[in-house]
């Protein structure tokens, strides 16, 4: 891939309304009630087939799936996904993992079932921006070594403004932790509906106080909580 084009990718990517692992859908509207700092998860098993460009990041070197699998991705060309540059990151913030550490699993619902099929990584390119401390610019691509058949999902425009989702409800899915309290990780792909948030309510100092930045959008149950993506979504 020429290098202008690749520019032109991570712009365009970096300015996509979605999460690493979430899609975007028209579902109503929320109070302006503030969200408190409590990690939050639940939701329900997906059905399969619904999300076909949905993947997961997997260490190379662990042959069962649902060992392998650390994070989610979402397929947005055909040689390409979409992914968190946190993934390859250590709690300390050093990157520990890199192109040859991973694989990328696409056309699998169930992990325990070692379906879907894997694809070797040519490239891992994490946005040059990325802070660790802030999560600031908290993507990655990934390059796959051959093209799938798979349809990409459909990115928002560039450039679009975050006041055209906000109160609208999104969909967060992965097979991440289903649990706040203990490690629980889902084997069937889950789904969680959750609306975007006004970033002014976000950054309340009773809320996450000024952490989510114009390039970030905010997410979560204002009146009841207990829905949430997570660690391996």
């Amino acid at each position: 891939m020429e290098k202008t084009y690749l520019l032109k990718l991570l712009v365009r990517v970096f300015c996509i309304l979605c999460f690493t692992s979430s899609a975007f859908a028209t579902t109503g509207e929320v109070t302006d009630t503030p969200p408190t700092q409590t990690p939050i998860v639940g939701g329900e098993t997906a059905a399969e087939g619904d999300w076909p460009w949905m993947a997961g990041v997997l260490n190379v070197d662990e042959i069962n799936n649902y060992d392998a699998q650390f994070c989610g991705a979402s397929v947005i060309h055909q040689r390409w996904v979409l992914t968190a540059a946190h993934c390859f990151y250590s709690d300390e913030g050093v990157q520990n993992t890199f192109a040859n550490n991973i694989s990328i699993l696409l056309g699998a619902y169930d992990l325990s079932l070692n379906d879907g099929q894997r694809f070797s990584v040519e490239q891992l390119i994490i946005h040059p921006n990325f802070n660790f401390s802030t999560l600031e610019n908290d993507i990655a691509l990934i390059q796959l070594n051959a093209a799938t058949t798979i349809t990409p999902v459909i990115l928002a425009p560039p450039f679009i403004s975050e006041s055209v989702f906000i109160n609208q409800a999104s969909v967060a899915i992965g097979w991440g932790n289903t649990s706040a309290t203990e490690e629980i990780y889902a084997d069937k792909l889950r789904q969680v509906t959750i609306p975007i948030i006004a970033n002014s309510l976000c950054n309340r100092p009773q809320s996450l106080d000024g952490e989510v930045s114009a390039n970030m959008l905010c997410a979560g149950l204002l009146d009841e909580g207990g829905k949430d993506s997570c660690q391996g979504d």
